[in-house]
């Protein structure tokens, strides 16, 4: 069972953290390689992202034990971290060291991630997901799958500064983003239609005003990127602000219902980077509660995924039974974007 573990670590090292988090790039054959490690591992939700659990988990528990000696390869604990192909064995101590621990960690959390730096990525899928429902002023919708924290849902309030493009969002918002536009192709930024609601479906919702859930969400970001940590602490002081609406339910079991509470008017249906943990039985009732909501209203599905075997993400809109139509290749945190539309 856990030679496949192992291939999701090598594959996490060699594809994920590509450029991005040397640490992890550093750490992840060492752990493909350890039985022991993989064991503990192994404790983790069906479904869950193996790598980003089980660094995360470590990740949450040093910084409550930040003068442990692995502390000092960690960018997001120390301002000159150590070489990180130096980690490993210090790694493997504190892991063993806390397995009790991080095995409870593992065994419940989620990976449930908030990077608001996708919201350059979904504003002009969304923009151009408001001009196919034909030329009414009907408020446009938005219920997004896998919302966490309901970061994302506050779009509207961000700011985002797009190289090679327009600055778009609030001037005085307290949370800019920045997007490089790659290919010459400017994408469509203005939504053609007045916002609605905007409404995230949850399994497991983030408490914005509960530290170890927030702490939770810190620990999944990568320790070299302090810019993210800086964004989702800007993004959640908004949010505790404005409330974004989140809902408890399953993607495939109650989007049907949640849709069905809306007001009239047509509908996007967001999922980023949760798509690729269904299995097949909700894979296919995903579809299914898409094809009925379809048969009521208005509605699009706008995508945030790694296609199988690639480790560029692509942004994708589709209405219901229609094959995906592909609008752009980008950074998994929104950094660039590459629109073909």
């Amino acid at each position: 069972m856990t030679g496949g573990y192992a291939a999701r670590f090598q594959s996490f090292a060699s594809f994920g953290t590509l450029g991005t988090s040397p640490l992890y790039e550093a750490l992840g054959p060492g752990i493909a390689a350890d039985q022991r490690l993989l064991d503990i591992a192994a404790v983790a939700q069906k479904g869950q992202p193996l790598p980003n659990l089980m660094f995360g988990a470590v990740q949450y528990l040093l910084r409550r034990a930040s003068d442990d000696p692995l502390a000092r390869f960690y960018r997001s604990l120390t301002p000159r971290p150590a070489p990180p192909d130096q980690a490993f064995p210090d790694f493997r101590r504190f892991v063993l060291a806390h397995e009790e621990e991080l095995r409870g960690q593992i065994a419940t959390r989620t990976v449930n991630t908030n990077e608001t730096g996708r919201c350059s990525l979904i504003r002009p899928g969304l923009a151009l997901a408001s001009t196919l429902f034909g030329d009414d002023a009907a408020p446009l919708h938005l219920i997004e799958v896998g919302a966490s924290a309901g970061l994302v849902l506050n779009w509207p309030l961000y700011r985002i500064a797009y190289a090679g493009g327009p600055t778009v969002g609030p001037a005085d918002s307290p949370l800019e983003l920045a997007c490089e536009l790659r290919g010459g192709t400017l994408p469509p930024l203005a939504v053609a239609r007045p916002l609605g609601a905007h409404v995230g479906l949850e399994q497991s919702p983030v408490d914005l005003f509960d530290a170890d859930q927030t702490d939770w969400l810190r620990a999944l970001i990568w320790p070299e990127r302090v810019d993210r940590q800086l964004r989702f602490d800007h993004a959640l002081a908004i949010a505790r602000s404005h409330r974004p609406d989140i809902r408890q339910g399953d993607a495939a079991r109650d989007l049907a219902a949640l849709a069905d509470e809306l007001p009239a008017g047509p509908l996007v249906v967001l999922h980023a980077f949760v798509r690729y943990q269904f299995d097949a039985a909700t894979e296919a009732a995903f579809e299914a509660a898409l094809a009925t909501i379809a048969a009521a209203r208005r509605v699009a599905v706008l995508g945030l995924e790694w296609e199988e075997g690639d480790a560029t993400p692509f942004l994708t809109l589709a209405r219901p039974g229609d094959p995906r139509r592909t609008l752009a290749s980008c950074d998994s945190h929104g950094t660039w974007l590459h629109w073909s539309g």
